[in-house]
């Protein structure tokens, strides 16, 4: 059964003036919650055999349109 306690995951982060590319490397996530919003990104999932919980949640300095947002799991 895994602890309470929230690991942060490896977030890779590459842009352009135009484009906003995020990585969130969780091995065998199953369920992972994300949220994008104009101006943050909140993620949240359980990885491993014990089921550890991985979150974190990063505001934007300038707002996004999270309608065009791609996201693959």
């Amino acid at each position: 059964m895994s602890n309470n306690k929230i690991l942060h995951p490896e977030v890779l982060w590459a842009q352009r003036s135009n484009e906003l590319y995020i990585t969130i490397n969780v091995t065998d996530c199953k369920e992972p919650k994300i949220n994008v919003t104009e101006n943050k990104i909140s993620f949240e999932g359980k990885s491993g055999p014990e089921q550890s919980l991985y979150g974190f949640e990063l505001e934007f300095h300038k707002d996004i349109k999270p309608e065009v947002c791609n996201m693959e799991k």
